[in-house]
């Protein structure tokens, strides 16, 4: 004959055993992610060394307003949006460095004499899912290149 506190406690551990299953397979997801990426054009041609021109790459300005009440309606943490301004203009220094088309790619504090090509750019949005940012690019003369927003979704 089973003894009742022997029933009642191999209940619990049955009923433990299923609350854990239970609870750990309603955190898993079976969505997949995935996300965008368009690769760097390399040029088909050998470029001579002393034809490459260097770029300097300017952390990108946070766009983060003074007053606190905007900063908060606006969702955005200035430490990490700092973070992304120089995050951004590293990836894009190594992109242009991977492509084989430049010469020396560098990212600077503050705009430079010792550079061809000047990349700036602000971040117009970021929020977890969306990347919004313009950049603007001039050769050494201050001639504009060309100014462009570009932005992507961080998955589809």
């Amino acid at each position: 004959m089973l003894r009742p506190y022997l029933i009642n406690n191999t209940f619990r551990a049955i009923l433990t055993i299923l609350l854990v299953l239970t609870s750990s397979t309603a955190c898993t997801t079976t969505n997949v992610v995935t996300s965008n990426s368009t690769p760097a054009i390399q040029s088909n041609t050998l470029i001579p060394t002393d034809e490459l021109l260097d770029i300097g790459i300017e952390p990108l300005d946070p766009s983060i307003p003074d007053d606190l009440e905007e900063i908060e309606a606006a969702l955005i943490v200035p430490d990490v949006r700092r973070a992304e301004s120089s995050y951004i203009a590293f990836h894009l220094k190594d992109t242009l460095e991977l492509t084989g088309n430049w010469g020396a790619v560098r990212v600077t504090p503050e705009p430079t004499h010792a550079v061809d090509i000047h990349v700036s750019g602000r971040i117009l949005q970021s929020d977890g899912e969306l990347l919004k940012v313009e950049i603007s690019v001039a050769d050494a003369t201050g001639t504009r290149w060309y100014q462009r927003t570009y932005e992507d979704t961080a998955s589809k």
